[in-house]
């Protein structure tokens, strides 16, 4: 990440800029979805919060590790405010990111790796350290030898049925990819069309102001969502976090720029489309067997991507198109926002049921889920997801 960025300065064009700027961008996704996996392993998944009982650190970590990433979208505008040569603000952002390599030096290796990797004692001496810090006696049947353990892995192994790319296709399951394959695209083209406009949208008559609300206005989505997600449901809230959006943009179309109203509704929208964009990854997860769920999300995600390449096109360059009407692309990204969240309704609520690991389970999910308008939770199942 950091050497593609560094590796743009030394090119004078936009076509020799282009690679490494991809070798950057290819190397910050990453890193966010290693960070995501990282928090969600270091955590479990039944200690929870004291005094929000339905509340787990695991859900809680989920949603805060986003809270950094809309800080770092904000920093760099405080560099542009006063480098104004582009040369010079590429390096000395991509600099500032070699600050981050000293993660290397304080974060243990995930446990869950280490166990999954066969590597029993280096994960057993990092529970034991963990333990202790934490003042926890640990049970002598908290770690089990290799054997048992590769035993009961192959047991299990031999009962979960082994899905393919082609069963997310499947008669029972066409309907939920079909409903995904349009969200995570129009998620992902809110998200990123509403960050491009920030210039366009004019919240401000200080652009450098506008840009930094957009980022920050993302940091209380992430704060309210832990507390709210297990109790009203994942069906309900991915289906308001894409219709608010989408009803804000098409209020704020047709008002003037710049106006109390108009920044009020276009940080709405960006504050909705940034719950959406976390929901989106733990509802889609919670809607595929374990045995294609990384290929489910993987897919997902790769169909976002259409949403992630309309984003500037519909945020950049269809305002400076001066045969259209000012109010379309604020319209396209609220039709799409309402057509997102009315797409959701289909789904069924994964609340109070452990992870699917069959089709059966999934099943199971679209019998006896929380209805739409019930709020609160069941009496959840162990090993809850």
């Amino acid at each position: 990440m950091i050497g593609g960025n560094l590796l743009c300065v030394a090119f004078g064009n936009q076509w020799g800029y282009g690679f490494p700027r991809r070798l950057g961008s290819a190397g910050e996704e990453g890193v966010f979805v290693l960070s995501f996996t990282m928090s969600l392993e270091y955590s479990g998944v039944r200690e929870h919060i004291p005094g929000f009982s339905w509340v787990s650190y695991s859900t809680v970590l989920a949603n805060f590790i986003s809270i950094p990433f809309a800080v770092g979208e904000a920093l760099p505008v405080f560099y542009a405010m006063e480098l104004k040569k582009w040369k010079v603000f590429q390096a000395a952002v991509s600099c500032t990111m070699v600050l981050a390599c000293v993660v290397w030096f304080l974060l243990p290796e995930s446990p869950r790796w280490l166990i999954a990797s066969g590597k029993y004692d280096e994960a057993k001496k990092m529970i034991e350290k963990a333990a202790i810090t934490n003042k926890v006696k640990l049970s002598p049947e908290v770690f089990s030898s290799k054997e048992s353990a590769n035993k009961e892995e192959k047991e299990d192994d031999s009962r979960m049925p082994v899905y393919g790319i082609k069963d997310i296709f499947r008669k029972s399951q066409l309907k939920i990819t079909m409903v995904m394959f349009i969200c995570w695209p129009v998620v992902t083209l809110l998200y990123y069309g509403l960050s491009l406009s920030a210039d366009k949208i004019k919240m401000t008559d200080n652009f450098y102001l506008s840009f930094i609300l957009v980022c920050l206005v993302e940091i209380p989505p992430y704060l309210l969502l832990p507390f709210i997600i297990d109790m009203w449901g994942r069906k309900p809230l991915f289906a308001v976090t894409q219709l608010v959006p989408g009803i804000c943009c098409i209020v704020a179309a047709f008002l003037t720029p710049g106006t109390a109203l108009f920044a009020i509704l276009a940080l709405g929208a960006k504050m909705g489309a940034s719950a959406a964009f976390n929901v989106t990854f733990m509802y889609t997860a919670q809607l595929y067997p374990t045995s294609i769920r990384n290929t489910a999300v993987g897919i997902c995600s790769t169909v976002a991507r259409f949403g992630a390449m309309m984003a500037p096109w519909v945020g950049k360059y269809l305002p400076d198109q001066g045969s259209l009407p000012d109010q379309l692309p604020l319209c396209l990204f609220g039709g799409f926002g309402v057509l997102g969240g009315l797409c959701a309704l289909l789904l069924p609520d994964t609340l109070g049921f452990p992870l699917p690991n069959t089709f059966d389970d999934i099943e199971e999910i679209k019998k006896n889920g929380k209805p739409m308008w019930q709020c609160g939770v069941k009496e959840k199942k162990e090993n809850d997801a």
